[in-house]
């Protein structure tokens, strides 16, 4: 209870106003105070007379306190009561956050046990101070503080499970300095206020209205640090890729600590009107205040419980919605579920994940093979290997493959240099598409062809067609023939639960759902329970595997602190345990000393390493692992941007081919071809004649001719630091609109060429936009041939180094995901 000063000046009170009481000779100023004495009596009080408030006389403050105060507390007692149930019975795993919790929750009800005494010995209603009332209404805050201190920290360590880099200082700083502020408010709310003689003793002090104005201050800092709590999860999983309703849905629920700060902001205004109140007015608002006081632990403590709730929320949806929904990929019939795109009927399993909810098993057994899966042209891998590699280093392949880049076509007369009789076919088409989706759907394996759409042509409109050149069919057809099969093989597939498929889009949706199945069956098959997960990223792959199947234990490794804490964002979320999923920020470079870490991690137990389109060189270095560690005795890796694959050079003598069959032949692939093998033509759109041709095909067109002007001009770009400049809708409109946009972002002055000269080239080169067109259609068309080499450089690599069952495995579906070859080996532990 603080005490307030009478004011110079302040007019007489009657008795129900105020009590005063004189503390003795203090320096006189010549100002009266009039004020009413201890004994009900008007007097000229000197300075530094104490008035305390007045008790209201109302019994309905009693009840108005307590009732919200047990309200809160009940309702508190609700949410920490289910989220220990979700944590201790349903995950089986409770953590120091969920210790801390109870603790704030222990304290928060000795405080609000505390405020029931006082309030019914009258406090604020009959009586103003006791022997009894004082003493408990201190330990009531002290006890408020803590709970305060420990509910909070609380939060921080949730946090701190998944955040990293600065975010991990961000939340330390934030929980010292909230808790170092409770621990000073609780021990400094002990000491005597100024000129009180009872219940206080004389000693050091705080002036009469410090209390209010401290905890005001507390108020707004704890404020503070709540909001920059909140933040850091709805930062981190608003940088995850999923459905932007899901992506809100989890962001509010993780940022609801939001909740918390603003009750702080509610408190540190009553706390400044208390303050600044006078006589029973101040007995109200301290028993207002007294209220928001108890609601800040409170919403501390429910806000900290209601993501773990999304496990209830889930299982209610799931009752209410139905088990299977009518839409799904798979129906089910009398236990059975029948593919909507297969006549067979797989025999399903179901596995409990730790939400409860099923995840279904589609039990189509793997297809493994023994060795690679050759075209089928071929029966022997040195054969095929010979043949492939001797196509790819033809001199069309190689100038179609970066020989001449398609931007430079019209410098070195591309066109001119391909066979004539091919030229003249293709300058003789109506329309220059033609050429494309001809070309295009030559390397269309047959298996998929024959169920391809075919709704955009007529058999007219391709008619045209039936006049292609043989050498050019011969050509497209041994295309075709040298690449590796890309049909995705009959293997099981798992219905993800929707807690997991939220946050993915429909293409990581395919390939987590078949890659889980896929690595749990080698894990059941090898008695292997750790997996090692490279280039984990937001860990769409790790996460799914450590929740559906509690018996493994995963270690997600990658190079991004952002990435990693975004994972660990899903795997708190999900209620993950630690056990069952370690995360690591490691650049990952084949060297040793991440092998001992992640021999620290196995602690002798056989692992699968696992990469799910591992970029680069990424997959280079998990083969190195993979040979070089013994404990490591599967693998499954799925590579993925071959356009980072770093060439063999004398700065990179571990650079591409790895293989020593393929360095014995020198081979190499250019910067250009590497990009090749990262398209997939055959997903694109395919061309409409009735429409206008796309802004991009011109673009590309202006972007040759461009290149050619500057040619002939004698204008050289700074090839290391070119600036990076987009296309606008506008700019293609023309080509003099294109140049002049290009110019201006490389800094290059417009005085150098004419808009006259541009419009000349654009004349000149008039009708050549098809060939570009059907140049870079030829560019790209080599990109199964040259990640057929790619795969069959790793391939041998881990057949030259111990690898057994080696396999280039198309584990997705080509049409979702175009990079589908999953390089899987084992090998012996000793």
């Amino acid at each position: 209870m603080v005490p307030l000063r009478c004011r110079p000046g302040a007019p007489p009170m009657h008795l129900t106003d105020a009590f005063c009481i004189e503390t003795g000779s203090l320096k006189q100023k010549g100002e009266p105070f009039v004020c009413l004495a201890a004994h009900g009596q008007f007097s000229t009080m000197s300075e530094g007379a104490i008035m305390y408030p007045m008790p209201s006389g109302d019994p309905s403050v009693a009840t108005m306190v307590l009732s919200s105060v047990w309200t809160m507390a009940a309702v508190t007692t609700i949410f920490l009561g289910l989220r220990i149930y979700c944590r201790a019975v349903r995950t089986t795993k409770m953590w120091w956050d969920d210790y801390l919790l109870i603790g704030g929750w222990m304290f928060l009800l000795l405080a609000t046990s505390l405020q029931t005494v006082i309030y019914r010995k009258g406090y604020l209603v009959t009586t103003l101070t006791g022997p009894v009332i004082m003493p408990a209404n201190l330990a009531s805050d002290t006890a408020m503080k803590l709970s305060l201190a420990l509910s909070k920290t609380s939060f921080a360590l949730t946090l701190l499970r998944f955040a990293t880099g600065w975010a991990r200082y961000v939340v330390i700083s934030a929980a010292f300095v909230m808790d170092a502020m409770c621990i000073a408010h609780s021990i400094l709310v002990w000491r005597a206020n100024c000129g009180a003689t009872d219940p206080h003793t004389f000693g050091p002090c705080w002036s009469a209205d410090s209390g209010l104005w401290m905890n005001m201050v507390g108020s707004i800092v704890s404020a503070l640090t709540d909001f920059i709590l909140a933040m850091i999860p709805i930062k981190v999983v608003w940088g995850l890729q999923m459905i932007k309703r899901e992506k809100a849905g989890v962001a509010i629920a993780m940022g609801i600590g939001c909740l918390a700060g603003s009750v702080a902001i509610v408190k540190a205004g009553e706390s400044h009107a208390a303050a600044r109140a006078v006589g029973t007015d101040f007995s109200r608002r301290l028993a207002v205040l007294s209220i928001w006081i108890h609601a800040e632990p409170n919403a501390t403590i429910v806000a900290a419980s209601i993501p773990v709730l999304r496990v209830l929320l889930r299982d209610a949806k799931a009752y209410y919605a139905g088990k299977y929904r009518s839409g799904s990929k798979y129906i089910k019939s009398e236990g059975e579920f029948h593919s909507r795109t297969t006549s067979r009927a797989n025999r399903v399993s179901g596995l409990n994940s730790d939400d409860g909810s099923e995840a279904v098993i589609v039990s189509a057994v793997p297809t493994l093979h023994k060795m690679i899966c050759l075209p089928k042209s071929y029966t022997d891998i040195e054969e095929y290997g010979n043949d492939l590699l001797n196509f790819v280093e033809t001199p069309l392949v190689r100038q179609i493959s970066g020989g001449i880049h398609v931007n430079d076509a019209l410098i070195y007369n591309a066109w001119e240099a391909l066979p004539s009789e091919w030229t003249d076919w293709w300058s003789s088409l109506p329309d220059h598409r033609l050429a494309q989706q001809d070309l295009i759907d030559s390397i269309e394996e047959s298996a998929a062809a024959t169920s391809r759409d075919q709704d955009t042509e007529t058999d007219s409109a391709m008619e045209p067609l039936r006049g292609r050149p043989e050498s050019l069919s011969k050509w497209l057809e041994k295309l075709q023939a040298l690449s590796l099969p890309r049909v995705q093989r009959t293997i099981q597939t798992i219905n993800l639960p929707e807690v997991l498929t939220s946050r993915m889009k429909t293409k990581k949706i395919a390939e987590v759902s078949t890659a889980v199945a896929y690595i749990r069956s080698v894990c059941e098959t090898n008695n292997i329970t750790h997996i090692v997960d490279m280039g984990s990223g937001q860990g769409y792959l790790s996460v799914a595997l450590a929740y559906l199947f509690p018996e493994l234990r995963v270690l997600a490794i990658d190079g991004s602190e952002s990435q990693i804490a975004a994972s660990k964002a899903c795997a708190a979320s999900l209620e993950v345990p630690d056990s069952r999923i370690q995360h690591l920020v490691r650049h990952i470079d084949g060297t040793p000393p991440l092998a001992k870490e992640i021999a620290a991690w196995a602690v002798g137990e056989r692992c699968m390493l696992v990469g799910l389109h591992a970029c680069g060189n990424l997959s280079e270095h998990m083969l190195r692992y993979f040979i070089a560690t013994p404990f490591i005795t599967c693998l499954g890796a799925v590579g993925c941007c071959y356009n980072h694959i770093v060439p063999r050079s004398v700065s990179c003598p571990d650079g591409f081919p790895i293989s020593s069959k393929m360095r014995a032949r020198d081979v190499a692939l250019s910067a250009t071809a590497l990009m090749t093998g990262c398209q997939a033509p055959n997903n694109w759109e395919r061309a409409v004649l009735t429409k206008e041709e796309s802004a991009y095909s011109r673009r590309r067109f202006y972007r040759a001719l461009l290149e050619k002007v500057f040619y002939d001009k004698g204008i050289e770009l700074d090839k290391e630091n070119r600036p990076i400049w987009g296309v606008r809708k506008g700019d293609t409109a023309s080509f003099t609109s294109f140049a002049s946009r290009a110019m201006d972002c490389l800094g290059i002055d417009r005085s150098k060429i004419s808009e006259e000269e541009l419009r000349a080239y654009e004349e000149q080169y008039k009708g050549h936009d098809g060939k570009v067109a059907i140049l870079w259609t030829l560019s790209v068309l080599c990109c199964k041939v040259v990640e057929s080499v790619i795969a069959l450089d790793r391939y041998w690599v881990l057949a030259e180094n111990g690898g057994r069952n080696v396999d280039v495995l198309p584990i997705f579906d080509y049409r979702i995901s175009p990079r589908n070859l999953m390089l899987v080996a084992d090998k012996s532990s000793e």
